[in-house]
């Protein structure tokens, strides 16, 4: 269990965690599937009985080095009291944000104007980076019951949901990973895995100009190309969630060993070149989506075509 895990738990308990020493992580930083850059993060005691998150995160976007800073500092009560993010999201976006709670309110900064406003309860993080920071809003919401929805300030609205687990071969041993999607946090929708300790082992999101990034714990960063497809197989599901009026509170969540579904009907490619695939899908929908194939240096684009099947193939659900 991470530091930063049981500082939540004490959150979750009602009381700061009751934990000592340093304790720290590592994300490997890809983009379209490429490793890119490095993300460090370490939870220490604060002066103030607390607890403080430190990241640096940094990658190299076609020559240009785009580093971002983040601290999260949480109080003796395990509730986030202070978050500051300095730095680049992109070779072209720039952000200096402050968040500072006292009680029922909160002081926020962007750039140089101050406003305050209501906390209720807001969590105070911003943007897809960095990851630590991705990690330490998942396990507030874990520690919160998993809510469907999420309030972030400066100024978010979250849309959380468990979609099911993953059995994966990573390098570091075969492992269970909750899947969960988040909308709201970038443009778009993201997915993040999470192990049975709340610690977030990869993310699949994109970056202020758009293009994929991916951040894989390290050790286990060998798996990337794994997550990319789960991601954007779960990402199809959901499109077919949508166009058929479902939820994931109808269908079930689904079970992947190795990034390959289980107890669900199967989704063929179209294009035969590269060659056809299989993905998971709920229910059968009519139309056809887009599809985006990563792989190293290059994307290409095309259709997926309908559910060919409503029948469900034999595995285990979660």
């Amino acid at each position: 269990m991470s530091m930063l895990t049981a500082v939540v738990l004490g959150h979750l308990l009602g009381g700061a965690a009751a934990v000592h020493g340093d304790t720290a992580g590592v994300f490997i930083l890809h983009k379209i599937g490429n490793p890119n850059g490095r993300e460090t993060w370490h939870v220490s005691p604060d002066a103030n009985g607390g607890r403080r998150l430190t990241s640096r995160f940094s990658f190299n976007d076609r020559g240009t080095e785009v580093p971002l800073d983040a601290e999260l500092t949480y109080g003796r009560d395990g509730r986030a009291s202070r978050f500051t993010l300095k730095g680049r999201t992109s070779r072209w976006s720039a952000v200096d944000i402050g968040v500072s709670v006292v009680g029922d309110s909160a002081q926020v900064r962007v750039d140089s104007t101050t406003t305050t406003v209501l906390l209720d309860g807001a969590f105070p993080a911003h943007g897809y980076a960095p990851m630590a920071m991705q990690q330490a809003v998942a396990q507030e919401w874990l520690a919160r019951g998993k809510p469907a929805t999420m309030t972030l300030l400066p100024a978010a609205t979250l849309r959380i949901s468990a979609r099911g687990a993953d059995t994966i071969a990573l390098p570091s041993g075969r492992a269970v990973l909750q899947r969960v999607s988040i909308a709201g946090l970038i443009w778009g929708r993201e997915t993040l895995w999470m192990d049975a300790d709340g610690d977030v082992v990869a993310v699949a999101t994109i970056d202020a100009e758009f293009d994929p990034v991916q951040a894989v714990r390290e050790g286990d960063e060998a798996a990337v190309g794994t997550f990319v497809r789960l991601a954007a197989a779960d990402a199809i599901t959901a499109l077919g969630e949508l166009d058929a009026g479902t939820s994931a509170a109808t269908r079930g969540d689904t079970h992947t060993r190795n990034g390959v579904p289980a107890g669900r009907a199967a989704c063929t490619r179209r294009s035969t070149s590269p060659p056809s695939v299989s993905m998971a899908c709920t229910t059968c929908a009519r139309s056809s989506v887009m599809r985006f194939d990563i792989v190293p240096n290059s994307i290409s684009t095309g259709t997926w075509s309908a559910c060919v099947s409503a029948s469900s193939h034999p595995g285990s659900r979660s």
